[in-house]
């Protein structure tokens, strides 16, 4: 038998196995914590308001106005935009892409002076490219509500006066899914 291993073997029984055997059991545990599956906690002391809800059949929609966004530094607006009935925007545009959800009731949107409007259901989500020229007003007997959300340049008002367009009235610029 070769002397070193006796050795070796030797101060181990000597020093006792409680270090390995310890050692290995708190690996042992520190492992089996590391795999423990994690558990979901509710909110404490926090009120969630949900704004608005929409629908979209098209989350290529939504891609879309992501992709146009630059590596510039931006703000982030988000606002409810509340419409009695009769109320309008009046012509204005934005300076970034945005995302709207219209609620409580349709809500008219004009992209050309002199054609007709798009009727925007409660529930449909409307993207807006920016700085498309457009004009939103209740026709409806109802408070309409829009929530919206514009990616815009740093430091850049959110939302810009604007004259009417005249054109063609195929020119409807404004994706709206409501479906």
């Amino acid at each position: 038998m070769n002397p070193l291993i006796c050795r070796s073997v030797t101060k181990i029984r000597r020093r006792g196995a409680a270090p390995l055997v310890l050692g290995g059991v708190v690996s042992l545990v520190l492992f089996s914590l590391s795999w423990a599956p994690a558990t979901a906690t509710p909110p404490s002391g926090t009120i969630r308001t949900l704004i608005a809800q929409g629908y979209t059949a098209d989350p290529d929609m939504i891609k879309h106005v992501l992709q146009k966004l630059d590596d510039d530094p931006s703000d982030v607006p988000m606002s409810v935009v509340t419409f009695p009935p009769g109320a309008s925007s009046g012509w204005h545009s934005h300076p970034g892409p945005g995302i709207v959800i219209v609620s409580g009731g349709p809500i008219t949107l004009y992209n050309v002076l002199g054609c007709p409007g798009i009727v925007v259901p409660a529930g449909a989500v409307v993207v807006e490219p920016a700085g498309h020229v457009h004009l939103a007003v209740n026709e409806s007997q109802t408070q309409v509500e829009l929530a919206n959300i514009f990616v815009i340049p740093h430091g850049v008002a959110a939302r810009t006066d604007a004259q009417p367009v005249i054109g063609k009235c195929d020119s409807n610029q404004v994706n709206v899914d409501g479906s």
